[in-house]
């Protein structure tokens, strides 16, 4: 009985203390007791609650990267990911290009190799290294159309989020809805 009375001290400590929620001895915690009756008149006057225009369109971004991976970033104005993303499909083209070129020439030694009456362990290995080369080629295909679409969304995320209010305004509600209950509403902006 003891330990839990100690463990909620110490939960009430941890979350109600108003200076471990803030970066400096200020703090922005506010907390407001509203009456129930007045919470239906103050939402529909609170303009903040109304929907704002996007500044970026999700859909252009998303057909911006998919025109060219990147361009969605530039567009949402996430700067430092157009490297990444161009730099991912860059190397993807080279890996397909490369294992494209060595599965052709690995085809062609398959093609001349004479048929072996018999089980061939040369053939067998000439098999194998073509089949490898083919393998890798369609895995990098493959992971190149996934970083494609990861561009897109990504622009399509960014796009959501450009105009997300990023603000040090910590705030705290407290709404009883009832006599005989108590509720409380937490609400941080980060």
């Amino acid at each position: 009985m003891k330990s839990k009375l100690y463990i909620i001290c110490l939960l009430f400590f941890l979350f109600f203390n108003d200076n471990l929620f803030s970066q400096d001895s200020t703090s922005n915690v506010q907390i407001k007791v509203i009456d129930t009756q007045q919470i239906k008149p103050q939402v529909l006057q609170n303009d903040t609650l109304k929907p704002k225009a996007m500044t970026k369109s999700p859909m252009g971004a998303i057909a911006r990267s998919l025109i060219l991976p990147g361009w969605g970033q530039y567009y949402v104005e996430s700067y430092w990911k157009i490297p990444v993303f161009i730099g991912g499909m860059g190397f993807l083209a080279y890996l397909i290009i490369d294992n494209n070129n060595k599965y052709n020439a690995a085809r062609k030694e398959v093609d001349n190799y004479p048929t072996p009456p018999s089980y061939d362990f040369q053939y067998d290995y000439l098999i194998r290294k073509r089949e490898y080369f083919r393998d890798n080629r369609d895995q990098s295909i493959f992971i190149m159309v996934g970083v494609y679409i990861l561009a897109a969304v990504d622009s399509y995320v960014g796009a959501h989020l450009y105009d997300f209010n990023v603000s040090n305004d910590l705030s705290l509600n407290i709404i009883p809805k009832d006599m005989k209950y108590f509720a409380l509403n937490l609400q941080i902006k980060f």
